[in-house]
């Protein structure tokens, strides 16, 4: 009776454990950093008097880290279901005086566990490449409005205009190019 009573704690114990495990490992963390990248990047694209190019990119940064949010609470869902589930079956175990019977705690909660921790992590990455390659193509881009009176449209008209005027420019020196070659 020894041994099944110690085996009845050691397993309540590593269910309990399992439990605060899943609850504090990188879910915090990546719920803390999905937030707080969702909060700042809003503020940055709506605050700011900045024109951003492909805006496009972090909209679908926002929703990876929107999914990422949710695919973490779904695990910490499916995690709570496990926790109880072990429960539950040591009780019936100890109610039927520790009788042999099969004890599996590894239940097809873990699975989802799993898949979805997994999915919050794929999620993540993908939410910040899309926010680094946002980043990175507003920054080699010179978009700054400096004189603060004229719109963003005029701006926008403005840039557009650099770009056609630097293309022509390119063209006409590869041009002059071709017609060096083309002499000699």
């Amino acid at each position: 009776m020894d041994n099944e009573y110690d085996f009845y704690k050691s397993t309540f114990k590593e269910a309990q454990e399992h439990h605060i495990r899943e609850a504090n490992k990188l879910d915090k963390m990546i719920i803390l950093i999905s937030f707080g990248s969702i909060a700042l990047s809003v503020n940055f694209v709506f605050k700011s008097d900045i024109l951003f190019r492909d805006i496009n990119l972090i909209i679908l940064s926002w929703i990876f880290f929107i999914l990422t949010i949710i695919f973490n609470f779904i695990s910490l869902i499916f995690c709570e279901r496990r926790f109880w589930f072990i429960l539950e079956n040591l009780e019936d175990w100890r109610k039927d005086n520790f009788q042999l019977k099969e004890f599996n705690t590894n239940t097809f909660h873990s699975k989802y566990i799993k898949i979805f921790n997994f999915g919050s992590y794929i999620l993540l990455i993908l939410a910040i490449f899309f926010l680094t390659v946002f980043g990175i193509k507003n920054l080699k881009y010179d978009n700054i409005i400096e004189n603060k009176n004229i719109t963003k449209q005029e701006a926008i008209n403005k840039t557009t205009n650099n770009e056609n005027n630097n293309k022509s420019i390119k063209s006409y020196s590869d041009h002059a190019k071709d017609s060096e070659s083309s002499s000699e």
